[in-house]
């Protein structure tokens, strides 16, 4: 409250209302109040004053108190008069004044400032863009679509922070409470601990602010979700402010790896590597590959424990370790293994690792060993990897087993081995796998003997004659290997599963040393020619015996036998195909129908197929042909199953069908149907063409029709299947169908935008049609992605005619134009025109001006075939993905003066790079107090990269200083924007002396301060000698830098650029110089090692000669005294010579023909845009000898010229002066520079010569009737060489002759015919005019004489006469005689301003009584018996004439017309009558009213009209005049336009009927529901009086006021509302009534239009969890309504429904809450659908994102009890679910079922045991699903458990 004492008296008229209610003992002097009893209190409006009167004695004073209740916000002023007694009358009679202020508010926070409140933090607008940012640096994100904070990256049982900004602009203080709670009622879900504010209370001053900081502190990894409030503490009797208030989510994380290799476990679920049972000595290496699919980078270390040393582990290629070690550490505690890791990784969320861990056995036996994977800061992922492995010896091995299996690698399944199952797997086993009946198979491996001295025979021994060995039997020595086949052939079905084949091997000796035996096996063999009969002549046969083996002697006890394994399946193939024969319905060409057909293959073994297609004959396929079905990529056509990528116009609308196949955009049949377009490839193609079918299973044949050609075609499909039975064929499938000539087709990719429901139904239709409007089916969709406003997109296809015939087209643009903004797409091409068989290219440009969806509507239009086919342009535009990496920069404190410095980074996630810039007037802090730097200020982001920005401040004050930085990104909306802050402090230093005596003295800062320490005896003394030495190379270089700047590239003869750099000795000793630089293509340094004398200098030559047009950077190194190395940086750049004309026409100068004599001069401007400046002559070298001569042809300037780079042209003057005639010539000017010499432009011209003759030049006319005429040809003819112009001297021609053409041009041979005409103007018997002279250009002047004679006319004897009303018009008819034989062709001449006639006629010859109408229209009339009078002239041909006389009489105008009207009551209406004025001036016409009936007009009825109307010459002008009548009268009135000075005038006849009073008008509204608009209706009140309307709607939808007051003569509005609740139309009725005026009466036309989406809601959980969010959105209802909630998803839960009570006239909010509780991984939606008959219908969005399932936990269980765990089957359907545990003193349930969605307890126990360690012990509970009908595969959960072993 502010008060102020007047100084002067104060005028009742300033006080106003105030004054009134001022309370004194004396006011404004008046005698009763004087008398007024005296108020203890008194009251002032909402001030109390108290005491109200008193006595103040001498010298002292009295205190008055003034209060006011501040109950009113806004600003309230009162005056309070002060009356003392005795006091001077004159001075303020009605008493002291004495002014009470005071302005009452609210105190309030900000709650929409989201930037401000926020700015220690990112801000996103949605979800998507904050999985953006997740590489960010940043511990939380705002969400602004759903007004949530998030914690992210939060490891368990660590703390993060958020500081927000309670900001104060009010007045007055505000104390503001905060808080966090539960988001829901139904989640029991303890926040204390979790999530904690501080302060919970402050107090914010006026316009200032405090931060309040949220702490979240997660103990488990789950997730966390709270509802922060900031509330203003309520004031009583003010209304409530508003509160801040937003949802914070945080996830415990912990970093995780998921070891994706091995694939197998043990039973208690430790991954198992098992290697192949090995001869000592060999390797096999197998992976392990780790991955972090956590959100946290994780740190893993990986430590090998082998007690034999027989495992090695390493990092692949790829893989980078931290810390490496190459050697093995041999631990035997395992808690020390884990510390001394071998490799240690980082991994960033999402990325793998993969380590090779090799085997080598050393020792016969079973070997193990162990890998520990350790993640730091989880130690529940710690992992153990068992090493599983044999090593063996054996003197005879197989090697090199492989089998023939198809089916190679096996499926990413983890599988689980029970201990007895987990052993090294032999390598001895075959396995053939699907054979067929009668086809051999061959499998080889190899037989080696190990041994040193044994040799062994060997044999194999099998019962089966399906299997063959060779060799079967034989030797194998020493140290030697023998590959065996093996060879699979049966004729029946047999089935070998692990078959046991033996060979015998026996040791044996030779008699003979063993090196002398060669190698014997059963496959040797002799071949002999014995006679096959007797005789003279003996027939030979050949015979094949087998080489004998050698002798030998088995050993004792040297024999035993080997295994081998051997797997097979032989069989028959059978199949099933239910197909018999397909039909393709009608197909465009270029486009492609699919059939699918499916083959099951029945048999036990792989069943191999190959399809081919045989054309039948009939249409365009009129051959027979098998063809492979592979066809080459370009012949294939995509599918048009929804996906399709061409489409056509064409001949039949195409319905869906068994096969899938695309929409037709037209139903016109074309009528070119054997027309080929295509190759002769077949139409029918089958995918997969060949292949194999595993046993028992299936595979799907998609046969596609896809014509090339038109014509009916039919084929036959046979599919080709080996290893049948004798009675089964393969299937064969007769195909058919026909294809039609489209008239137009798009090569163009199809788009599923409309037929996926990607398109938002809220979008407007064509030509503004309303939104939800069905688009047409036919509708072609060209998508755009954007990134960034106002970037060209280009989309690009081709239009081909495969008619024949040429065809035009044109695109129309049918989009409702927005005047707010540019149109977003262009067509570069809107016409066109496409010849038979070829293709036009078309591209439509997009240049996005807002983000998100733009649609434009086109329609392509054939006009010749009547084909219209809509396309829909859709543009998407994103904002770019560029941020910086933080949020804010926070110094913290630092010291006043110096400087603090941060880097952060601009990374941009885009494709393309972007430029910034910072906003300069925000580098500053508030008041300008503080600079903050920025380097760079702008600059650009690489694509897909970050670039640093540094940020410095050396503060110049004291305090909190901060910066809010604005960053501009080119094409992004929304800057990016930096929070820099810091406190700022002044260190006060002080320094105290004490003296001995303990006197404290501090010592000055700005003085010297002088200590006393008195006198000191016999002190030590200390004596220090510091020497040193040591000699730098005094070197002086003239430069270190030098740059050439711009040089233009070197060619041979031009000048080098060159530079001496000096290098001086400046020291006494003598160096050594060298130079270091090589020679180089663009540089070199001519300098020589030498040895430089002391105070001398040398020279080394630097020359740069460029040779290509970029920038050169080198460093030329000099060593001195081979020690110290010193650099010289040389810069440069190649530049090309680029002198050029300026305009590229003047490449050729061309001179027009000159005439000899004449001078022609020719402007060239040439310009230098090169980098460097350049100096040149200009050279030109004639070849013709006469423009050798310098006056005949110059240049200027013809000297050295210089050019700056890039500087304005020099313009070069060319002069052309012919003395002679000179041929066409072309001459080169040269530039010559430095040795070089360029064509710069070339000059062309002539020199010709002329001469011109006439036919005559003299003509007599002979005599002519005055105003005749009378014309004489002559001609003109050019024969010279060259063209020339002539021109006439035409004033000598005048007044009496005259000549056409005046002036032309004659072309070498040509002729000109010249129109001599004499019309005399005077009557003259002698007209004569001499030498006329006609000028030649380039030429002597030609001569000609003219005579003639001019007679008088004689007039006719009779006048025509005329007589009408004024401003009409009569006619007349003058008959004419052509007595000659020529035909005349007349110009009448007509004097008299009201006459008018034909402008000419034509007369046959002999031709009599040809009539000639005149008409007469007088403009005035005629008064006093006056007549207006005129004549016509006919000026015959041959010079004579005939002439007559004309008079008229004018009468007065009748009326212009009688219009009746009917008007209704209470409804304007205007009479608009045409004026015209009939002169050629402008003329103003008074409009006078005469009242022809009744004789008075009342009050209720108006006739209102301008008291004048201006009319420009010879127009018309509408003359409005109102009538209005509240009653029912009938008028008549004459209404006349006056010109008051000529008195001339019109008029016209007015009779207007009021009728009863229908609909005065009706309004039509239209809104979404739940939006409102408003409606306006204008009533005047003619009375002199106020009025007052009562207003009537019963529609309830409809608000407006009860009643309408009107003040007199004026107009009102009444302004409704329309708030529709349902989506419909309706009509209803708004009545005015008045007493005085009647009813008016107003028809409404409402439409309810269907309301978008609300805002959408955003789930984000882990599979097997659930989230609960809060559907919010506004009730209008304004009565108590039950809303029904449904979402057509199984994954979505909500209540069926909920009862609101009645709505507050703004809208109540509403919330329901909804669960997401995912089935699946990955994406999911859904709408969710909230009905009310009352309130309408809701539909929102439901967008869930369901992530792999994470780790819980930890939990803890104290040893000897249990804890529980809530588990819930999200399945529909009931599952079993395994319980494993890796500790075993965790116990629990192997095994439970669980009931669909319900929810269960697992008890997990802690058994410890006396070993059991004090510490607490670390485990994982694993869930498992078993698989299930309904289940694809096996999904499991991890608890983290830990045992707590409490101290007693």
């Amino acid at each position: 409250m502010a008060s102020h004492q007047g100084k002067k008296s104060v005028n009742s008229s300033k006080l106003g209302k105030s004054q009134d209610r001022s309370s004194s003992m004396r006011s404004n002097g008046a005698p009763k109040q004087k008398e007024q009893t005296p108020q203890a209190r008194l009251t002032i409006g909402i001030f109390t004053v108290f005491p109200g009167y008193g006595m103040v004695p001498p010298g002292g004073q009295l205190v008055i108190t003034v209060e006011s209740s501040g109950d009113q916000i806004g600003r309230h002023e009162e005056v309070l008069n002060i009356d003392v007694i005795d006091r001077d009358p004159k001075d303020n009679p009605t008493g002291i004044p004495y002014w009470m202020i005071i302005e009452c508010c609210a105190p309030n926070i900000v709650v929409d400032d989201i930037p401000s409140i926020f700015e220690e933090h990112f801000i996103c607008q949605n979800i998507n863009l904050h999985q953006c940012l997740q590489t960010v640096e940043t511990s939380g994100i705002y969400i602004e679509d759903e007004k949530k904070f998030l914690f992210h990256n939060v490891y368990v049982g660590d703390q993060a922070e958020a500081r927000f900004k309670i900001i104060n602009v009010g007045k007055v203080n505000a104390d503001v409470v905060v808080s966090v709670k539960p988001i829901s009622s139904k989640i029991a879900a303890r926040i204390v601990d979790i999530f904690e504010v501080e302060p919970t209370r402050l107090n914010v001053a006026s316009y200032g602010h405090k931060f309040v900081v949220v702490r979240f502190t997660p103990p488990t990894m789950q997730t966390y979700q709270c509802l922060f409030e900031a509330i203003v503490e309520a004031t009583p009797g003010l209304p409530k402010s508003k509160s801040l208030a937003f949802d914070i989510v945080g996830d415990g994380n912990l970093p995780r790896i998921n070891i994706l290799r091995p694939l197998l476990r043990n039973k208690i679920g430790h991954p198992l590597l098992i290697y192949s049972r090995l001869l000592l000595g060999q390797t096999e290496k197998l992976p392990i590959v780790l991955k972090n699919d956590g959100t946290l980078p994780a740190q893993v270390s990986i430590n090998l424990s082998d007690d034999h040393g027989v495992f090695s582990l390493k990092q692949c290629i790829g893989t980078v370790c931290l810390y490496p070690k190459d050697h093995y550490i041999k631990e035997k505690d395992p808690n020390k293994v884990r510390e001394s890791c071998m490799l240690t990784i980082n991994l960033n969320s999402g990325e793998e690792a993969t380590f090779e861990v090799a085997f080598q056995p050393t020792m016969i036996q079973r070997l193990e060993g162990t890998l520990f994977v350790t993640v730091f800061n989880n130690q529940y992922e710690d992992t153990i990897i068992n090493l599983v492995g044999e090593g063996y010896q054996d003197d005879i091995t197989l090697d090199n087993i492989h089998g023939l299996l198809r089916n190679g690698g096996g499926e990413n399944i983890t599988t689980y081995l029970e201990d007895q199952e987990i052993e090294a797997p032999h390598l001895n086993h075959i396995q053939f796998g699907d054979c067929y009946i009668g086809k051999p198979y061959q499998v080889t491996f190899m037989m080696t003997n190990r041994s040193v001295i044994d040799v062994v025979r060997f044999q194999w021994l099998t019962d089966s004659n399906e299997l063959k060995f060779s060799p079967q039997f034989g030797h194998l020595h020493a140290g030697c290997a023998k590959d065996i086949t093996v060879t699979l052939k049966s004729d029946l079905p047999v089935t070998y599963n692990s078959k046991v084949v033996k060979c015998t091997v026996s040791k044996i000796t030779f008699p003979v040393p063993a090196d002398q035996v060669p190698d014997w096996d059963n496959r040797l063999s002799i071949v002999k020619w014995i006679d096959a009969k007797k005789g003279a002549r003996p027939a030979k046969k050949k015979v094949v015996e087998t080489d004998p083996e050698p002798a030998h002697s088995i050993l004792e006890d040297g024999t035993r036998e080997l295994i081998l394994k051997i797997s097979a399946m032989v069989n028959y193939n059978d199949f099933e195909c239910l197909c018999e024969s397909i039909n393709f319905k009608d197909t465009l060409l270029y486009q492609t129908r699919i059939y699918s057909i499916v083959v099951t293959n029945k048999g036990p073994v792989a069943l191999d197929y190959t399809w081919k297609v045989v054309m039948n004959g009939g249409g365009r396929g009129d051959h027979t042909e098998t063809i492979s079905s592979v066809p080459d990529a370009d012949a294939l056509i995509e599918e048009m199953n929804g996906q399709a990528s061409n489409r056509s116009i064409g001949i039949h609308s195409l319905n869906k069908a068994i096969q899938t196949s695309s929409r037709s955009s037209t139903s016109t049949e074309s009528s070119f149907p054997h027309l080929s377009v295509g190759t002769n490839k077949p139409p029918f193609i089958v995918e997969p063409y060949t292949g194999m079918i595993a046993a028992m299973d299936a595979q799907e044949f998609q046969v596609k029709f896809a014509p090339k050609d038109v014509g009916d075609f039919e084929a036959m499909l046979i599919c080709s299947i080996p290893n049948l039975k004798a009675a089964l064929q393969g299937p064969k499938i007769p195909v058919t169908g026909r294809s039609l000539l489209p008239y137009c087709h798009f090569e163009m990719e199809d788009s599923n935008y409309i037929s996926s429901n990607r398109r938002n139904p809220e979008l407007s239709g064509p030509l503004g049609t309303h939104p939800g409007a069905t688009l047409d089916l036919n509708t072609r969709v060209i998508e755009f992605q954007a990134v960034g406003l106002n970037t060209v997109n280009k989309r690009s296809f081709y239009i081909m005619n495969p008619t024949n015939k040429d065809y035009s087209f044109q695109w129309t643009y049918e989009t409702a134009p927005d005047v707010r903004r540019e149109p977003a797409f262009s067509l570069l091409t809107e016409k066109g025109y496409i010849t038979a068989g070829r293709k036009t290219e078309v591209t439509f440009d997009f240049v996005p001006q807002q983000l998100g969806i733009t649609e434009s509507f086109w329609n392509f239009k054939v006009p010749q075939f009547n084909i219209s086919v809509p396309f829909l342009l859709c543009g998407n535009t994103a904002e770019p993905a560029v941020s910086l990496d933080r949020p804010n920069i926070n110094y913290k404190y630092v010291l006043l003066g110096h400087k603090a410095h941060e880097t952060a980074y601009m990374i941009n996630n885009e494709a393309t790079p972007f430029s910034f810039l910072f906003r300069e007037n925000t580098v500053h802090s508030k008041g300008y107090s503080c600079l903050l730097t920025i380097e760079p200020m702008q600059g650009v982001v690489p694509c897909h990269s970050r670039t640093p920005i540094d940020f410095s401040c050396t503060p110049s004050i004291e305090g909190d200083v901060s910066f809010n930085v604005i960053c501009d990104v080119k094409t992004k909306v929304v800057p990016l924007t930096l929070n820099v802050k810091m406190h700022v402090y002044r260190m006060n230093i002080t320094v105290k002396c004490e003296a001995s005596d303990g006197t404290v003295t501090e010592l000055s800062q700005q003085n010297i301060n002088e200590i006393f320490f008195g006198e000191i005896h016999k002190g030590p003394v200390f004596v220090c000698a510091l020497t040193g030495y040591t000699v730098i190379p005094s070197i002086h270089l003239s430069f270190t830098t030098y740059d050439f700047g711009p040089c233009f590239i070197y060619n041979a003869g031009m000048t080098i650029c060159k530079k001496a750099l000096i290098i001086t000795n400046k020291q006494d000793q003598q160096v050594s110089l060298e130079c270091l630089f090589p020679k180089k293509s663009y540089l070199d340094v001519n300098f020589q090692t030498c040895t430089l004398a002391p105070k001398k200098n040398v020279e080394a030559v630097i020359a740069f000669y460029p040779r290509e047009a970029i920038k050169y950077q080198e460093e030329i190194t000099f060593v001195i005294n081979g020690l110290i190395y010193q650099s010289v940086k040389i810069l440069g750049q190649g530049t090309e010579m680029k002198v050029e004309v300026v305009n590229p026409k003047n490449k050729v100068v061309y001179f027009q023909a000159l005439k000899v004599g004449q001078t022609a001069r020719k402007v060239v401007p040439i310009v230098n845009r090169s980098l460097a400046p350049v100096n040149f002559i200009l050279v030109m070298t004639p070849h013709q000898q006469l423009l050798q001569n310098t006056e005949v042809l110059s240049l200027s300037p013809n000297g050295k010229i210089t050019l700056k780079a890039h500087s304005d042209p020099c313009n070069v003057v060319v002069t052309f002066s012919p003395i002679s005639r000179i041929p066409e010539f072309a001459e080169e000017i040269m530039m010559e520079c430095t040795g070089v010499s360029k064509a710069l432009f070339v000059i062309r011209g002539c020199c010709q010569g002329t001469e011109i003759v006439l036919d005559q030049d003299y003509i007599s006319f002979g005599a002519v009737v005055f105003r005749s005429k009378t014309t004489r040809l002559v001609m003109m003819k050019n024969a010279g060489d060259i063209g020339t112009s002539f021109r006439w001297e035409i004033k000598k021609f005048k007044p009496h002759f005259s000549i056409a053409p005046v002036e032309g041009y004659l072309s070498p041979g040509m002729e000109v015919s010249l129109e001599v005409v004499f019309h005399p103007t005077a009557v003259n018997t002698d007209i004569r005019v001499q030498s006329l002279n006609c000028f030649i250009e380039g030429a002597k002047s030609l001569q000609m004489s003219l005579t003639g004679s001019c007679i008088s006319a004689t007039s006719m004897k009779e006048v025509v006469s005329f007589s009408c009303q004024v401003r009409t018009k009569q006619s007349h008819a003058i008959q004419l005689t052509n007595r000659t034989n020529q035909i005349w062709n007349i110009l009448p001449i007509i004097e008299g301003e009201y006459w008018t006639g034909p402008k000419n006629i034509t007369v046959q010859p002999h031709q009599q009584n040809q009539p000639y109408e005149i008409t007469f229209r007088p403009l005035m009339m005629t008064i006093d018996g006056k007549k207006h009078q005129g004549s016509v002239f006919f000026p015959l041909p041959d010079g004579g004439g005939l002439f007559y006389i004309l008079q008229g009489v004018a009468e007065p105008p009748k009326a212009v017309a009688v219009i009746n009207r009917e008007v209704p009551c209470k409804t304007s209406h205007t009479v608009t009558f045409s004026v015209s004025n009939w002169l050629h001036n402008l003329q103003r016409f008074r409009a006078v009213t005469d009242l022809i009936k009744p004789e008075r007009i009342e009050s209720t009825t108006t006739l209102k009209g301008l008291d004048y109307i201006d009319v420009p010459g010879s127009s018309k002008r509408e003359y409005r005049l109102t009538f209005f009548s509240y009653k029912e009268v009938n008028i008549a009135v004459k209404v006349t336009f006056r010109n008051e000075t000529t008195l001339e005038y019109l008029f016209y006849i007015l009779n207007i009927k009021s009728t009863p009073p229908g609909i005065i008008s009706t309004i039509e509204l239209i809104t979404p529901v739940r939006q409102s608009t408003t409606g306006t209706v204008e009533v005047e009140n003619p009375l002199a009086v106020p009025t007052v309307f009562i207003t009537e709607c019963k529609v309830a939808d409809i608000s407006l006021p009860t009643q309408l007051i009107v003040p007199p003569q004026a107009k009102g509005i009444l302004t409704f509302e329309y708030q529709p609740l349902r989506v419909g139309e309706s009509t209803s009725r708004l009545t005015l009534n008045n007493n005085d005026l009647g009813i008016f009466q107003y028809d409404l036309l409402l439409k309810a239009m269907p309301a978008g989406h609300e805002r959408p809601l955003y789930f984000r959980t882990t599979f097997g969890s659930s989230q609960v969010l809060s559907a919010k959105f506004i009730n209008f209802s304004r009565q108590k309504v039950e809303y029904h909630c449904k979402i057509e998803s199984s994954e979505f839960l909500v209540d069926k429904g909920t009862s609101v009570p009645p709505a507050s006239p703004g809208g109540t909010e509403v919330s329901v809450e909804v669960t997401y509780e995912p089935l699946q991984l990955g994406k999911s939606t859904a709408i969710l659908h909230i009905v009310s008959t009352l309130g309408g219908k809701y539909s929102m969005p439901l967008y869930g994102l369901c992530l792999p399932a994470k780790p819980q936990g930890p939990f803890s269980i104290r040893a000897g009890s249990t804890t529980s765990i809530p588990f819930k089957n999200i399945f529909p359907q009931v599952m079993t679910y395994s319980f494993q545990t890796d500790n075993p003193v965790f116990v629990c349930k192997p095994l439970e079922t669980f009931r669909p969605k319900k929810s269960q307890a697992l008890v997990i126990g802690f058994e410890a045991t006396a070993s059991t360690p004090k510490s607490p012990v670390i485990g994982k509970l694993v869930v498992s699903s078993l698989q299930n009908e309904g289940t694809v595969t096996a999904i499991s959960w991890i608890y983290y458990l830990k045992g707590v072993t409490p101290d007693k």
